[in-house]
C-alpha cells in the first residue's frame, strides 16, 4: 500500500513576499525593506566576522530598499536609527536571537 505525500513546491520553499514597508520610530519616517534569504545570509556573516557593527552595515546595505544607501551614508548614520533599520531588517528576515542560537547549534 502507498503512503500519500504532500511534496512541497518550489512556491512553498521561497518567498514571494519579501519586501515591506516598515516604520522607523526614533524618525517617524517608513522604509522599504526586504528579507535577507539564506545565501545572502552566510556572505554578510563571512564578511563581517565577530564585528557586530559590520554586520549591521551589511545588513542594511543588503536589505534597505528605499531610500537606497551607499556604505558611506550608512556609517554616517545615527546609530540608533541604523540600529533599528537592522532590527527591522533581522526580525523581517526570521532572524531572531532564538533562530541564530538554533543556527549555531546545527
Amino acid at each position: 500500500m502507498s503512503e500519500e505525500r504532500e511534496v512541497a513546491q518550489i512556491g512553498d520553499l521561497v518567498d514571494t513576499e519579501a519586501e515591506k514597508w516598515v516604520k522607523i520610530d526614533l524618525i517617524d519616517k517608513e522604509v522599504r525593506i526586504k528579507k535577507i534569504l539564506l545565501g545572502s545570509m552566510g556572505n554578510i556573516t563571512k564578511k563581517a566576522g565577530d564585528d557586530p557593527f559590520e554586520n549591521l552595515i551589511l545588513m542594511i546595505l543588503e536589505g534597505l530598499v528605499e531610500p537606497k544607501l551607499t556604505r558611506d551614508d550608512i556609517e554616517k548614520m545615527n546609530p540608533l536609527v541604523a540600529n533599528e533599520i537592522g532590527m527591522s531588517i533581522a526580525e523581517f528576515s526570521g532572524m531572531t536571537k532564538e533562530s541564530a542560537k538554533k543556527i549555531r547549534n546545527l
